[in-house]
């Protein structure tokens, strides 16, 4: 289907992109020629979305945290990755997520983190070449489990329809975060 015709039809045509520390994801998807599509941020209310949806980003997640509401404006805007060494008392590799997911494009991420952004292409989009994905964040060594976060490897690749399960299983669920063996 041409993205025209699979917009029309409510099939989701965007692509997932790492934003800059601090960027919303209109800014983000704005500097690859294209739109923020809000109705894709309810895509990622679990941990194996949100391991997709970095993957096809260009980042990887470490660790996940699903938002408990206490934590600050900041992690309404999700999904979300700590690209810095360290982002308040999260590790570089924290993902986050909101289950009842409330993110809008122009909303700025916490402090030290990159907005993951769901980015459709527009009229005018198919007129220049694809942009290339975000690069990997470097490796760091695994650091014991602190604040409820659980290390994990990276997942298996995100089928296509985001309403299926990822390959992994995640054998250690608290409050919304999980460990992949």
């Amino acid at each position: 289907l041409r993205a025209s015709q699979a917009q029309q039809e409510g099939a989701a045509v965007a692509k997932w992109y790492l934003g800059q520390v601090g960027a919303s994801c209109s800014a983000t998807c704005s500097a690859q020629r294209m739109s923020c599509s809000v109705a894709d941020f309810k895509s990622v209310t679990g941990w194996q979305q949100l391991f997709g949806a970095a993957q096809q980003a260009g980042a990887q997640c470490k660790y996940s945290w699903a938002n408990d509401g206490r934590h600050g404006e900041g992690f309404y805007n999700v999904p979300a990755v700590c690209t810095l060494a360290k982002c308040g008392a999260d590790m570089q590799g924290t993902c986050a997520y909101d289950v009842s997911p409330r993110s809008t494009c122009e909303g700025v991420p916490a402090t030290g983190f990159s907005r993951l952004c769901p980015c459709a292409g527009s009229a005018s989009a198919s007129l220049w070449p694809a942009p290339a994905p975000a690069p990997a964040m470097p490796s760091s060594p695994s650091l014991p489990s602190s604040h409820g976060f659980h290390p994990s490897p990276a997942p298996a690749p995100m089928p296509a329809s985001h309403g299926s399960h990822a390959a992994a299983t995640c054998k250690a669920e608290t409050g919304g975060t999980c460990k992949l063996m």
